[in-house]
């Protein structure tokens, strides 16, 4: 599964984050400093180890950065924003 890591860390475009973090001033919690791009890669390699070798994870989250596997799919993600609320399902739908 380091394969599959390494090709999501190549693909994924850090540099984009980055510039979205420093246009917002985007500082993590443990540091007065913007992260630089070797932070972000680091933090977003452990991510992804986390759901990798770790037993019933599907999800690890935290500084903007989301890493998942579901049905055959690692992922990895940065989100400025986002909003989620839990809603009724009628058998069939959604499902």
């Amino acid at each position: 599964m380091g394969n599959e890591i390494d090709e999501i860390m190549d693909e994924f475009d850090f540099e984009r984050v980055h510039k979205v973090m420093v246009a917002l001033n985007w500082k993590w919690q443990c540091g007065d400093e913007l992260p630089s791009i070797a932070d972000l890669r680091r933090h977003a390699r452990t991510l992804l180890r986390v759901v990798v070798e770790g037993k019933d994870i599907h999800k690890a989250h935290t500084n903007g950065f989301t890493a998942y596997m579901h049905d055959g799919l690692l992922g990895l993600r940065f989100e400025v924003s986002s909003h989620e609320i839990e809603i009724e399902v009628e058998k069939g739908i959604g499902q």
